[in-house]
């Protein structure tokens, strides 16, 4: 009777990217500051989400995304 081989190959499990970002996650995806996303956030520049009866502040990354198209639309 044949032996079955017993390696294994290791098995990559894709990272899972979080759809929301925190205030400092958020400012390391956009390349700026805290403070920036801060002010963004009070000129309703972005909005934030939040989460329950949270008061933390979230945002999501196609809205991220998005506030960056828009940029380079204003820029052209």
């Amino acid at each position: 009777m044949a032996q079955k081989s017993s390696s294994s190959t290791p098995v990559s499990i894709p990272q899972v990217q979080p759809r929301l970002l925190d205030v400092r996650e958020a400012a390391r995806y956009l390349s700026v500051a805290v403070w920036c996303v801060r002010q963004l956030t009070w000129t309703k520049q972005l909005t934030p989400v939040k989460i329950g009866g949270s008061r933390r502040l979230l945002y999501d990354r196609s809205d991220l995304d998005a506030f960056v198209e828009r940029q380079k639309k204003e820029a052209a």
